[in-house]
């Protein structure tokens, strides 16, 4: 028995059977490379992917910026939004008015700002730079959010196209990829899904989902409505492998810490050069400081809850699936 092995398929698995040709109708989705695809080249003929011994389905152990090693605004899912949000605020607040405090007597009133035009294009050129900068970061994580919740309803489409498909596939097939394609909802709901909150995945769902692939690849096809069927199969599991990938690379991914260091420090040089702005009042001049601060600690707490899309309580329900569930088995709630 001949073995293929493509340069596109991870180390380890191959293809057998030279009755199997390679195609690549998906190059590249985005966040992740593609396997390249096998169809049935004739009757008969099947496909078997064979995982080999090793880590060659764990996640990248050890190797940087694997397994959400990266460094990111992730503390914050540890609290509620609805407490993390005042407290940051009440925080940033105090640390404002102290400095304020602080600063107001020792800038004499000689060296206070009135009145003037330079002053006042130096503070809106930073002004601008902060609300850009905040504009860009928000739109940013908004479209990566959409994205991925897109993303989970390709998966969720996929395995459902595949559970149908397998409606018209023989004995014993059909139930052994029914059967695991069940199993594969139920644990990206109940196991991956809540792992996924706080930047998991699960072994078993990983495992099941190239179960499924080995059940379609494994199918010997004996007519051309079967070869159809099973080339329509092939697509689907590839699919949901594909998308099954991106959804856990947008889960491992955020916003460098770079971009949040350069945002924090301009938005404390714009809360620190309005002390120097002469208001007469102190009180007025402390509650335009406590303005300025929670707009900005607020436009900051917003992009980093959406930054990871599937934790937090904002994060991306298991809906989908959910709906997938209800519709291979005709319960009500399907679509």
């Amino acid at each position: 028995m001949e073995l293929l092995q493509s340069s596109a398929l991870p180390l380890g698995y191959v293809a057998a059977n030279s009755g199997w040709r390679e195609s690549n109708p998906r190059v590249d989705l985005g966040k992740v490379t593609g396997y390249h695809y096998i169809t049935p080249a004739r009757i008969g003929a099947s496909a078997t992917v064979l995982p080999t011994s090793g880590p060659v389905l764990q996640y990248c152990d050890g190797v940087p910026g694997c397994n959400g090693e990266r460094r990111g605004v992730t503390w914050i899912y540890a609290l509620p939004i609805w407490l993390l949000a005042p407290l940051t605020i009440i925080i940033a607040c105090a640390l404002s008015l102290t400095g304020l405090r602080v600063a107001r007597p020792l800038i004499k009133r000689n060296q206070l700002i009135p009145q003037n035009d330079v002053a006042g294009a130096i503070f809106g050129l930073i002004g601008t730079v902060l609300a850009v900068a905040l504009s860009f970061m928000f739109i940013n994580v908004w479209s990566q959010y959409v994205l991925a919740s897109n993303t989970v309803q390709l998966e969720a489409s996929a395995a459902s196209d595949l559970h149908h498909l397998a409606d018209s596939l023989p004995e014993p097939t059909r139930s052994k990829l029914q059967n695991e394609v069940d199993r594969y909802v139920q644990l990206v709901i109940h196991d991956e899904w809540p792992k996924m909150r706080s930047g998991g995945h699960s072994e078993a769902a990983h495992t099941t989902a190239f179960a499924v692939q080995s059940i379609v690849a494994a199918f010997k096809p004996k007519t051309s409505v079967e070869v159809m069927l099973q080339s329509h199969a092939l697509d689907s599991t590839n699919m949901l492998l594909d998308v099954r990938r991106m959804r856990l690379h947008e889960n491992d991914n955020g916003i460098p810490p770079l971009l949040w260091e350069t945002l924090l420090f301009v938005g404390c040089v714009a809360i620190i050069f309005s002390y120097y702005f002469r208001v007469d009042k102190p009180f007025e001049q402390y509650l335009m400081i406590v303005a300025l601060t929670s707009v900005i600690v607020v436009m900051m707490l917003l992009i980093a809850d959406l930054d990871y899309p599937f934790r937090g309580q904002t994060g991306i329900s298991p809906a989908p699936w959910q709906h997938t569930w209800n519709s291979i088995h005709n319960l009500q709630g399907g679509y």
